[in-house]
């Protein structure tokens, strides 16, 4: 054909040639075999027996969201929650990454974290209730995720301890210590308490004496009051008596004054001395019985009949001041006498329950050491979300769960493929007019074929996982599209290898490849602890990005990375079909001998019409 000949046709006739080229002794196709078998084998073999996942601890992305609320320790403010995660972003081997509680969901279910941290809002609050009749312990919740690698766990059951040891460094020896110390403090404040009791007591009792003492003198007060209001009683009635009786004699006494005053005003006048002396008496008693004398003895005997009622009253009298004041004091001093007994009563239970708390006070005798075995005042509670499998009885019983859905969908998907891959034709048709034609049209048909049987065996897979694991995606419409999707990546992947190698090396290629793509695609071990070599290989994996559409797929997160995983998907399907064509293409215009005859050998194979140059 024309198309085989000149300069252009040379070239094509060579490289033909060249792919056509295949091993015929059985030495060279164990040696390819082994070529191809041996670095897998040790690559295996290191990944699944000398693998150190301790090795990759700075690069494994620990998400720790805190959201401890804090609380007051002795009169200030404590947050352990803030110092867990300063000592944790200390230690140079965690890669610890601060966040919220809701970003750390969303990271771990987007492969952003291979576990999760969460300190509660009650963290600190509970921690200081350590020594509390009724204590509360704290908790630490870590939370994994299956789908960001099944072999992940022992990493995880790796490093879950060693951050709890780091909480524990951070919050336990030290707070222990002064707990134990303030446990010391307790029973020697409880024994000064006790001293300070007995000493309240008895002054308790000594008031209490005073109190009853006191209640005693107002007793004998008030049978004294009474006594001098009946004697108050006879005065006033006597005073009223006799100023009755000499008012009206004072009064005609009174009547004699006018009389007088003439007498001692001439005697007055008299030069004299004895007259004058005489004068002044007879004055005096003029002024005694005068009315207009401020101390006239009628007046005197009026306030003093008043006066003499007004104390019976006051004496005598409830609703008088005096008597009203002395019934109150009375009443007081009986309440104070009362009180007292209550307090004295009160000092003596103070004194009996100061002495039960120091005989059951708890005494330290070795802080150090104590301290130690309450330096683990808080426990680890472990959450895995889509775990690969589970409990059924004790840790020995186990099944496999929701999480080993991307296994028996992805991995076994690619992995019945790879093997169905060395069955199914790499071409089917007719001959055409072309080369071309030739080359593309039967890849194309036998591309279509091997697309619908990576469908119905990623589906069956799918409705395995559905029915004996319990997986449940999140929108089984959005599923489906995304089954398809792996099912024609997986059903096409290998056609490359099989045209390109033949029928025994490209079947060997194709599980080198799909093993290759199990060790890096992060769904066994997580992407962060994967040698360097395998990540390298991780975006060249169709099963990676098979692994991200899927997981994200499930959980109904449809990001960046989600639609990129889709689209990248079937860009590599359309590039295998269309460099499975191009390999065809120069495949037949091989010239030699040899290449005619693995030319034939191959249409029988793929059912496909021979092509002769």
């Amino acid at each position: 054909m024309s198309d085989t000949n000149g300069a252009k046709g040379g070239v094509r006739n060579k490289v033909g040639n060249f792919l056509t080229r295949r091993p015929k002794s059985l030495l060279s196709k164990i040696l390819i075999a082994l070529l191809i078998v041996l670095p897998l084998a040790g690559s295996a073999v290191y990944m699944w027996s000398m693998w150190d996942p301790t090795v990759y601890l700075n690069n494994v992305p620990i998400g720790v969201a805190n959201a401890d609320k804090g609380a007051i320790d002795g009169g200030e403010e404590a947050n352990f929650g803030t110092d867990v995660v300063e000592g944790l972003k200390a230690e140079p081997y965690l890669n610890i990454i601060e966040t919220t509680p809701e970003e750390a969901l969303e990271g771990l279910r987007t492969d952003k974290y291979l576990f999760i941290m969460t300190i509660p809002e009650d963290f600190s609050e509970n921690i200081l209730t350590v020594i509390d009749p009724e204590p509360q312990q704290a908790k630490i919740t870590f939370t994994m995720n299956d789908y960001n690698g099944s072999a992940g766990a022992f990493l995880t059951s790796a490093l879950i301890p060693i951050v709890a040891g780091q909480v524990s460094g951070e919050i336990g020896a030290e707070y222990a210590s002064e707990v134990l110390v303030g446990l010391n403090m307790l029973k020697d404040g409880l024994i000064e308490v006790q001293d300070g009791a007995v000493q309240l007591d008895d002054g308790a009792g000594q008031i209490q004496d005073g109190a009853w003492q006191l209640a005693d003198g107002m007793d004998q007060i008030m049978a004294g009051t009474d006594e001098l209001a009946d004697g108050m009683e006879q005065i006033s009635g006597g005073v009223d008596m006799l100023v009755d009786l000499l008012v009206p004699i004072l009064e005609q006494v009174s009547n004699i004054a006018p009389v007088l005053q003439p007498i001692a005003d001439t005697l007055a006048r008299s030069s004299n001395p004895e007259m004058q002396e005489n004068a002044a008496t007879i004055q005096g008693i003029i002024d005694t019985f005068s009315e207009d004398n401020p101390e006239y003895i009628v007046g005197q005997l009026g306030e003093l009949k008043d006066g003499a009622r007004l104390v019976h009253h006051m004496l005598a009298d409830d609703e008088a001041e005096y008597r009203d004041g002395l019934n109150q004091i009375h009443a007081g001093t009986h309440e104070l006498a009362e009180g007292s007994d209550e307090l004295k009563a009160g000092t003596e239970e103070l004194y009996a329950g100061v002495t039960a708390g120091i005989e059951e006070a708890p005494t330290v005798e070795d802080i150090a050491k104590s301290s130690q075995q309450v330096a683990n005042p808080f426990i680890t509670k472990e959450i895995v979300e889509n775990p690969s499998q589970v409990e059924v009885g004790d840790i020995t019983e186990k099944e496999p769960a929701e999480g080993t859905s991307l296994a028996f969908v992805v991995v076994f998907g690619f992995l019945f493929m790879a093997i169905l891959s060395m069955l199914l034709p790499v071409a089917m048709g007719r001959r055409y007019d072309s080369d071309a034609k030739n080359a593309f049209l039967p890849v194309l048909k036998a591309g279509g074929l091997s697309a619908v049987v990576g469908i119905v065996v990623v589906g069956l897979f799918a409705v395995l996982a559905s029915t004996v694991l319990g997986w449940e995606p999140a929108d089984g419409g959005a599923m489906a599209g995304i089954l398809i999707t792996i099912g024609i990546m997986a059903g096409v992947a290998y056609m490359f290898y099989r045209t390109l190698f033949g029928r025994l090396v490209g079947g060997i290629a194709s599980l080198a490849v799909f093993m290759m793509g199990v060790f890096s695609y992060g769904g066994v071990w997580p992407l962060s602890t994967t040698p360097g070599a395998f990540k390298w290989i991780h975006p060249l994996s169709p099963m990676s990005y098979a692994r991200d559409a899927f997981t994200l797929g499930t959980e109904g997160i449809y990001n960046g990375t989600f639609w990129t995983g889709i689209v990248v998907l079937l860009v590599m399907a359309v590039a295998a079909v269309i460099l499975t064509g191009i390999i065809r293409y120069f495949q037949l215009g091989a010239t030699t001998p040899e290449a005619l005859e693995a030319k034939a050998e191959a249409a029988v194979d793929d059912k496909a019409e021979p092509v002769t140059a």
